[in-house]
């Protein structure tokens, strides 16, 4: 048994947005190097998925909060970078 965790973030212009709680203050967040040289999210919410449509329910929820703009190639080109983490937790 396990339970799955989500976060979801945007980088933009240099800037952190929380996807899934976009209410959460950019100044909350952060990317850090841990002590074994591991990179983190700090400060992002994780909102729990029971199921995997939940799951793929918060990916969409989340996408529709980011920062996108027409190109000539693309109508509803990205304009950021977004790090989707799942946490496992084994019960």
């Amino acid at each position: 048994q396990f339970e799955v965790f989500v976060s979801y973030i945007e980088i933009y212009n240099e800037t952190l947005k929380d996807l899934l709680h976009p209410a959460t203050s950019p100044k909350q967040i952060s990317i850090r190097e841990d002590d074994s040289g591991g990179i983190v999210v700090c400060g992002a919410q994780t909102q729990r998925a029971h199921t995997i449509a939940e799951l793929w329910s918060l990916v969409q929820h989340g996408t529709t909060y980011r920062a996108t703009a027409a190109t000539m190639m693309n109508t509803a080109s990205s304009r950021s970078h977004s790090i989707l983490t799942l946490h496992l937790q084994q019960q």
